[in-house]
C-alpha cells in the first residue's frame, strides 16, 4: 500500500533530522562523523539543497570550535572539513557560487593540516565544479584534476569517476567533443569495475549528451536509454526522470516534437509525485522552450512562469536567471521590447551577483536582441560587446 508506506518514509525521515538536530546541539563528534556521509547521499538524491544546505551548516558550526584555534583536533578538523565540502555543494546547487567556493577552498585548507587525501578528493571535486560554474574552465580543469589523482591515491574509485565526469564536462563546454568522449568513457570504465551503478548512468547520460551536440540523436537515444534501465532498475526517479528529460530532447532533435512533449510530460509527473521542486522547474524550462520555438508563447510563458515560482520558492538563483532571460527572449519575439529588455536586465543582475560568467553572456545576448528592438543600436551594441568578450575569454 503506498501511502502508508509513504507516511512510513516520512515517519523515519522526521526520527533522521532529529536526531542530526541532537547530535548538532552536543555537539555529538561521534554521531555526525558516522552520519555525515549518508545524510549528504540523502539530501542530493532528493534534491533537497536548501534543507541539506542548512543541516550541514549547523553542523559545521557546532564542529568549528573544536577544529580552531590553540587546542583544536585533528578529528575535528577533519570532520568541518567533510561538512564544509558538502555546504559547497548544496550552495553551488542554489547557484551561490562565491559561498560555495569558499567553503570548498576552507575544507581544501583543513585537509592538508590533517592528511587526508580522500577529504581532499572530495572538496576539490566541488571547488571544480564551481569554478567551472565562475567561468574559470582551465582551473576548474587543474582543480577536477588534483582531485582526480587524490582520489586515486586514497581509493575511492567512486570519486575518481566523478571527477573525471566532470572534467568531461568541461571538455564539452571547451568544445573539446573528443576529449569529453574519452574522459565520460574512462568514467565509465571504473564505475562499471566497482560497480557504481549511478556512476554508470552518470556517465552514459555524459557520452549521451556528446553525441546529441554532434547531431547524432539515435545515438545518444541509445545512451541515454542504458541509463534510464540502470536508474529504474536503481530505484533513482530523480535520476530516472531527469533520463527521461534527455530522450524528450533527441526526439525534439528529429522534429518528433508530440513524441518529446509526451515524454517530458512523463518526466513532470514522476518529478511532482516525488516532490522534486528543482526537477519540475528543469521540466518545465524544457516544455517552454520548445513552446516557444513551435510559435506557442502563451503556452511557454506558463510553463516559464510556473517554473520560475518554483525555483524563487527554493531560492535557486541559476535557474531563476536563465528563466528570466528566456523570458527576454520570449517578449522579444512577441515585439514588446521594454519587457524583454527588463527580463534581460533581471537575468543579468542575477548572473553577476552569483558570478555565472557563462549565464551572464547569455542574458547579455539576450538583452542586446531586446535593445535592437528599441532601435538602441549604442545598447545592443555594448551588450553584444561584452557577451563576445565573456565567450572569448571562456573559450566557448
Amino acid at each position: 500500500d503506498e501511502e502508508p508506506n509513504q507516511n512510513a518514509i516520512e515517519i523515519e525521515l522526521a526520527n533522521i533530522r532529529q536526531a542530526w538536530e541532537w547530535a548538532c546541539a552536543g555537539p555529538d563528534l561521534h554521531s555526525l562523523e558516522r552520519a555525515w556521509l549518508g545524510l549528504a547521499r540523502f539530501y542530493r538524491n532528493v534534491s533537497s539543497l536548501e534543507e541539506g544546505y542548512a543541516a550541514f551548516s549547523r553542523a559545521a558550526e557546532a564542529v568549528r570550535p573544536c577544529a580552531q584555534g590553540e587546542e583544536s583536533r585533528a578529528d575535528c578538523q577533519a570532520l568541518l572539513a567533510g561538512l564544509l565540502a558538502e555546504q559547497a555543494y548544496f550552495l553551488a546547487g542554489l547557484g551561490q557560487y562565491q559561498g560555495g567556493y569558499a567553503a570548498a577552498q576552507e575544507a581544501i585548507a583543513l585537509t592538508a593540516a590533517v592528511d587526508r587525501p580522500e577529504l581532499f578528493a572530495r572538496a576539490a571535486l566541488q571547488a571544480g565544479h564551481i569554478l567551472r560554474r565562475l567561468g574559470e574552465t582551465r582551473a576548474a580543469q587543474e582543480q577536477l584534476s588534483a582531485a582526480r589523482q587524490s582520489a586515486r591515491s586514497a581509493g575511492l574509485p567512486r570519486v575518481e569517476a566523478d571527477a573525471l565526469r566532470q572534467m568531461a564536462d568541461g571538455w564539452v563546454r571547451m568544445g573539446d567533443y573528443a576529449g569529453a568522449q574519452r574522459d565520460y568513457a574512462e568514467s565509465l570504465a571504473i564505475c562499471k569495475r566497482c560497480r557504481y551503478r549511478v556512476g554508470e548512468a552518470y556517465a552514459l547520460s555524459g557520452l549521451g549528451s556528446v553525441s546529441l551536440v554532434r547531431e547524432k540523436p539515435a545515438e545518444a537515444r541509445g545512451y541515454y536509454q542504458q541509463a534510464l534501465e540502470i536508474y529504474q532498475e536503481a530505484g533513482d526517479q530523480v535520476g530516472g526522470s531527469t533520463t527521461l528529460d534527455n530522450l524528450g530532447t533527441t526526439y525534439w532533435a528529429e522534429g518528433r516534437y508530440t513524441q518529446a512533449e509526451h515524454i517530458h510530460r512523463q518526466a513532470l509527473e514522476i518529478r511532482r509525485r516525488i516532490g522534486d521542486r528543482r526537477g519540475q522547474g528543469a521540466t518545465l524550462v524544457r516544455l517552454a522552450i520548445q513552446a516557444h520555438y513551435q510559435g506557442d508563447f502563451d503556452g511557454a510563458e506558463r510553463d516559464y512562469s510556473e517554473a520560475l515560482a518554483i525555483y524563487r520558492q527554493i531560492g535557486y538563483l541559476r535557474g531563476e536567471g536563465e528563466i528570466l532571460a528566456h523570458l527576454c527572449l520570449l517578449y522579444h519575439y512577441r515585439g514588446q521590447h521594454v519587457a524583454a529588455l527588463a527580463y534581460g536586465k533581471q537575468a543579468e543582475e542575477l548572473a553577476r551577483r552569483s558570478g555565472d560568467r557563462s549565464d551572464l553572456a547569455y542574458a547579455l545576448y539576450f538583452s542586446g536582441n531586446a535593445c535592437l528592438g528599441l532601435n538602441d543600436l549604442a545598447g545592443a551594441g555594448q551588450a553584444y560587446d561584452e557577451a563576445y568578450q565573456i565567450r572569448s575569454e571562456l573559450g566557448e
